[in-house]
This record gives C-alpha cells, sequence and structure tokens, in this order.
C-alpha cells in the first residue's frame, strides 16, 4: 500500500481481514515503518448513510524512543494524516463524486 504525505511518500504491507458480520475490516502492518500497527475500519449504518471511522493502534518496537517517535512523529503527522485524507476519498467516492472505473485516475 502507499499514499503520500505532502512530498513525502509513505509505503507499508498489510494483511487484511474482512469481518463483514461485523462491519469492520480490520489490518496489520506486517511491513514498513509501521510494521505491527493494528488498523479497524468501522462501518455504522446511520439514518443519513454510513459512518466511516478508522482506528489506529501503533506500538513501536524501538528501544527508549519507539513510544515517543509513534505518538509524537508518525501518528500525528503520518498515520492520522493519511487516515483523514483516505476517509475524505472514501466520502467522495460513496457519495458519488467519480464513478469507480475513474477512481485510479483521480486518486
Amino acid at each position: 500500500m502507499g499514499a503520500r504525505r505532502g512530498p513525502i511518500p509513505v509505503r507499508w504491507e498489510a494483511i487484511q481481514r474482512p469481518r463483514p458480520a461485523d462491519a469492520v475490516i480490520e489490518f496489520e502492518h506486517t511491513g514498513g515503518v509501521t510494521r505491527g500497527m493494528q488498523v479497524a475500519w468501522r462501518f455504522l449504518e446511520i439514518e443519513d448513510g454510513v459512518e466511516v471511522s478508522i482506528e489506529h493502534e501503533l506500538q513501536l518496537g524501538w528501544p527508549l524512543i519507539g513510544e515517543l517517535v509513534a505518538r509524537w512523529v508518525i501518528g500525528p503527522q503520518f498515520v492520522e494524516a493519511i487516515a483523514r485524507r483516505t476517509l475524505r476519498r472514501v466520502k467522495h467516492l460513496a457519495e458519488g463524486g467519480v464513478g469507480a472505473r475513474d477512481a485510479e485516475a483521480v486518486a
């Protein structure tokens, strides 16, 4: 998987575990700086449509600085920023902003 944080390319590998009965898609990052991060996309039907949220649990196994880097740099500057853009894009596509086959060209 990949994204950009401004001019910085970001790449990672993840295992995806869809759980449709629970309206959740889980991811476990298996490669990249965020290796070991647990992610859950949650879908909740509401009166006006579907609410989507993304939850992350990142604990870097780096001695001494791992927790600080995860909490103050990687989490807010990369993970949260990319998640916000992802949610905006999902909303745009879900609301018919772009046809599904055109999504690749716009992303």
